[in-house]
């Protein structure tokens, strides 16, 4: 992904309802151009049709963000790009990938060979 894919990949988010398209151009901007961040794009000839924001912290990759286009999915995008991201995590000597995913997509990382961990995922909020 490049800084020319940030409107699609904003506009993904927003339809698929993980991201308001608000700010997320600005924050994808930036995510894009973190050093450590692989963030992924899926094409369908010029069009930005899948996405994957995540970021690498040493030990670990963290998906922090997939999405796919409502129109397109079911054909295979999403576990395409998960399948480049974990090549990734494996060439930079990652022990795993960890996802935070909302409770509809949990059947959808489970296929994908995700389990439960044993930790508890807490968030304080910044504001």
């Amino acid at each position: 992904m490049t800084v020319d894919d940030v409107d699609a990949a904003a506009a993904i988010l927003a339809q698929v309802k993980l991201y308001p398209k608000s700010d997320a151009n600005k924050r994808i901007a930036f995510y894009v151009q973190l050093p450590n961040s692989c963030c992924l794009v899926a094409e369908i000839g010029p069009d930005v049709v899948g996405i994957v924001l995540s970021i690498f912290n040493g030990f670990h990759m963290f998906l922090t963000h997939i999405g796919v286009l409502e129109s397109q999915r079911g054909r295979g995008i999403g576990s395409t790009l998960h399948a480049e991201l974990l090549d990734r995590a494996n060439q930079l000597g990652a022990r795993g990938i960890v996802v935070d995913a909302i409770f509809s997509a949990e059947p959808f990382f489970r296929k994908l060979g995700y389990r439960s961990p044993g930790a508890t995922f807490l968030i304080h909020d910044a504001k």
